[in-house]
Formats: structure tokens, C-alpha cells, sequence
């Protein structure tokens, strides 16, 4: 069966101009094809080179934007650069560099550890439960136990497969488990986790209980928080107060809404993107972004790193020349509205706010506790963590 294509092109006004045909441009696709067609790195006459996506995974997307840099002088993506090691001192030891189970995919994303005693009460001896991200994999959450944290072994999963919450999507390329956490709380073990929507594709926020932290967990029927949240994160202070930490995840949103804005108006690529190469980057994820838009929400962050690395690369001076552009196209009431969005849309503020004893009703206001708000933070915060200072 021939594969669904769809033929693109930079936006008028765009400094260089790709025409790009995408086979295999449904959703759920394995396989994606691509013929691009623009102006080689070398300069000179136009050339048309051929792609083969054989996975929508990250590396494969990787590869795929390298050798396109190769040929049109894109941005290479910077896992496919040397590496650049900052200057340290910091001394550090790996501890976990191998799958220790079959059902783990990804690694070690997000670690979580909790220290449990033993024996309820004693000082004696304690295990320590290491819970992780697991992506879109069958199994979700691996735990993972020690008694040294240095020697690791698998203890089964947060939700095996088949025994996702409800509310929640599930299916490779679609599902993202995300950021577990895993304590102890009013004589329960509770894991607050991030997972997809099924019906919205937001992220929000869950909580799973068990009497053991080795499970079985049951999920509540509902999730905590909805709306595009992430990075769930509790503190329980002395006096044995409950806090749930979170993190709206605008940095979802604004690579679309800064696509969308040069898809429409190529014109304005120039003065977001004053050297060569993002120029060549902008100019060629804008020609993407109407297929773009139709993916899945992680491949569709895949198919637009490009644009994210050439932005954030210089964030601080970007997010001016944005701002200035903002200022500039007050005239044209649309264009700055949708300029405005995306500056919003570059603050990620972290929330905070007091939960109740039965870890799910919230208590009082929420409140913006830290935002991307300095330079060195550039485009996002996120998970949060946060330790008593000082006496208590």
C-alpha cells in the first residue's frame, strides 16, 4: 500500500525556500519518507536530496536532522555535535549504566528515591526504592530496590502493563509516564506521576496508593491536576503538613505557536534569526510545520527540536528580538497577539499549594513559587525538588 504524502514549502518572505514532499504522514505511521528540495550548504544550484525515517524515535530523528544539516546547512542537532564538557571540579559516580530488566526502555529519566525502614519504626535497617520515567514503554514506572544505593535490583513496576490508570493513554508513541515520585504518607506509599489524557492528550497529574512499596498500586479514578502539568513533586514539613509542587508545562506549547507564526509570516524569520544557519532552520521547520501540528505531542517535539535548539541556543537575545518584534507589530493586532503568546508561553512557572490529609483535596490558593524569570535560566525550570534550610 503506497504511503499517504503531503507536499510543503517555505512561507513566502522565508530567507531560504525548501519545498519538502513527506510520505507516510499519518499519525500513527512507522515509517516517514521525505524529499527536500532548497539551497545546498554549499551554496550554488538547487539540490533535492531523499530521506528515509525508518522509526519516529528520538535518535532516528537525530539522525535524520544531522544529515540534513549535512546537505542544507541546517543547525546539527547538538547530540549529534562533539561533545562540549563544561569545566568542573563536581566528582561523581555512575551508578546505574544498564537495563537490570527487560521492561525497562529508557533508562534512568526523572529518579525518585525513598529511604524505608525495614521494619516500621526501627532505625535498624532500611531499603532504598528508586521509581523512574518510563516514556511510552508497556510497563510503567520501573522500582528498582538497594541497600546501599549503589547495588541495584528490578522489583517489578508502578503499572504493569495492562494495569494503566483509566484516564490515562496508553500505547507506544502516544502514552508519556513521566517523573515519578514515590513516599510515604499517612501509612500509605503514594506515587504522584504525570501521564497523558486519553481523550485530550494534556498532561496531568496523577496519584497511585499501595500498602507496600513494592505495590500493587491502585490509581485514582481521576487525576489530580489536568491542564497541561508536569514534574509533580511533594513535601511533607515537620509539623506534617502536606505540599504538592508542580510545573505548567508552557515549553510544550510555545515551539508550535513560534511555528505557526512563521508559517504564516515568513517574512518575520530574518529578524528573529539574525545568522545563516537558524535561518536555514526556521525556514525549513516552517515548511514542516502544517504536517507537523497532526503528530502525536512527543513526536511532535522530535520534529521541531531543530527550531528549540536554535532558539534557546542564544534564548536571552531571542526572547528580545521577540519582544521588540512584539512591540513593533502592534498595528497588526493578530500578529502581535500570536507574539505575545509565544513570550508567554516561554514563562514556566512552578506552582505550590497545601494538600489535606487525604493527599488529594487541595487547601487555600496556589501559588507561583519560582519562574524562568533570570538569564541563565533561559526557556524553563522544571523538576522541582525542594529541602529544608537551617535549623527547624
Amino acid at each position: 500500500m503506497p504511503l499517504s504524502s503531503i507536499k510543503l514549502s517555505s512561507a513566502p518572505g522565508a530567507p531560504f525556500r525548501f519545498e519538502i514532499t513527506v510520505a507516510g504522514t499519518a499519525a500513527d505511521a512507522q515509517e516517514r519518507c521525505f524529499s527536500i528540495s532548497g539551497t545546498p550548504a554549499s551554496g550554488g544550484a538547487p539540490l533535492t536530496r531523499e530521506y528515509a525515517l525508518r522509526e519516529t524515535s528520538h535518535e532516528a530523528y537525530l539522525d535524520l536532522y544531522a544529515a540534513i544539516a549535512r546537505d542544507f546547512g541546517i543547525c546539527m542537532p547538538r547530540n549529534r555535535r562533539e561533545p562540549e564538557a563544561p569545566p568542573s571540579e563536581t566528582r561523581y559516580t555512575a551508578l546505574l549504566t544498564h537495563n537490570v530488566s527487560a521492561g525497562i526502555l529508557y533508562g534512568y529519566g526523572d529518579p525518585a528515591v525513598l529511604r524505608v525502614p525495614d521494619v516500621p519504626g526501627s532505625a535498624c535497617a532500611f531499603t532504598y526504592y528508586l521509581v523512574v520515567t518510563s516514556n511510552d514503554a508497556p510497563d510503567s514506572f520501573p522500582i528498582l530496590r538497594s541497600r546501599d544505593l549503589v547495588q541495584w535490583e528490578p522489583a517489578g513496576f508502578v503499572f504493569p502493563e495492562g494495569n494503566k490508570p483509566r484516564w490515562a493513554a496508553d500505547g507506544e508513541g502516544v502514552s508519556d509516564y513521566w517523573a515519578p515520585e514515590l513516599h510515604c504518607v499517612q501509612g500509605e506509599f503514594r506515587v504522584y506521576f504525570c501521564a497523558r489524557m486519553k481523550h485530550s492528550g494534556e498532561l496531568a497529574i496523577g496519584l497511585a496508593r499501595s500498602p507496600s512499596p513494592l505495590g500493587p498500586f491502585v490509581p485514582d479514578e481521576q487525576p489530580l491536576i489536568a491542564g497541561g502539568v508536569i514534574d509533580p513533586h511533594l513535601l511533607v514539613d515537620a509539623q506534617g503538613m502536606d505540599y504538592l509542587f508542580w510545573k505548567q508545562d508552557t515549553n510544550d506549547r510555545w515551539p508550535g505557536l513560534l511555528s505557526d507564526l512563521l508559517c504564516r509570516h515568513g517574512e518575520l524569520t530574518a529578524a528573529l534569526f539574525p545568522d545563516t544557519e537558524r535561518q536555514r532552520t526556521a525556514s525549513l521547520c516552517q515548511a514542516l510545520w502544517p504536517w507537523v501540528q497532526t503528530l502525536h505531542p512527543m513526536e511532535r517535539f522530535l520534529a521541531l527540536q531543530p527550531l528549540i535548539e536554535a532558539a534557546v541556543s542564544d534564548f536571552s537575545t531571542f526572547r528580545n528580538r521577540l519582544t521588540g518584534l512584539a512591540q513593533q507589530l502592534a498595528e497588526h493586532k493578530t500578529l502581535e497577539s500570536i507574539g505575545r503568546d509565544v513570550l508567554d508561553a516561554m514563562r514556566t512557572p512552578i506552582f505550590g499549594q497545601q494538600l489535606a490529609p487525604d493527599g488529594v483535596t487541595f487547601v487555600g490558593e496556589r501559588a507561583v513559587v519560582l519562574m524562568n524569570d533570570r538569564p541563565w535560566e533561559a526557556h524553563l525550570v522544571e523538576g522541582i525538588w525542594v529541602a529544608r534550610e537551617g535549623p527547624k
